[in-house]
């Protein structure tokens, strides 16, 4: 089938593709990293999903997560009090600006990468032959 559709072989492999980048990411995220690395990562894995591919050096970026604070903490491997401790760190030293519960502004991505330990997870400036895209993950 996929001899006569060579458009959705394509596409079928650049989607296996995504999702075993997405597991590496995963396995990587759990088992490599402390807990303020693998919040910073999060937060940054959030921030490719909301397709900032590219971004305006000096500007924020807002993100938003789409889960409960405990959640995030089962999803992550740790309690929500260290969630929530880890955000405040992250925001008395100007990385990121809580909005409510659940939005964020990113203050200072080079900071958030710093903090996270993975510079594959950067968000790095729009080149001519990116610009606009989203990057999946």
């Amino acid at each position: 089938m996929t001899e006569r559709f060579p458009e959705l072989e394509h596409q079928l492999m650049l989607s296996t593709l995504n999702e075993l980048d997405a597991a590496r990411n995963w396995m990587l995220l759990l088992g490599c990293q402390t807990t303020p690395e693998r919040i910073a990562s999060f937060f940054l894995i959030l921030c490719r999903r909301s397709g900032a591919d590219g971004w305006t050096p000096g500007a924020s970026l807002s993100i938003h997560v789409p889960i409960s604070r405990r959640d995030v903490a089962s999803y992550l491997g740790t309690t929500g009090e260290t969630i929530s401790r880890v955000i405040h760190e992250m925001t008395r030293k100007g990385i990121i600006k809580i909005r409510n519960a659940s939005d964020f502004d990113v203050l200072n991505k080079r900071q958030l990468v710093t903090m996270s330990g993975r510079d594959d997870l950067a968000i790095r400036p729009p080149t001519a032959a990116h610009s606009g895209s989203a990057s999946s993950f």
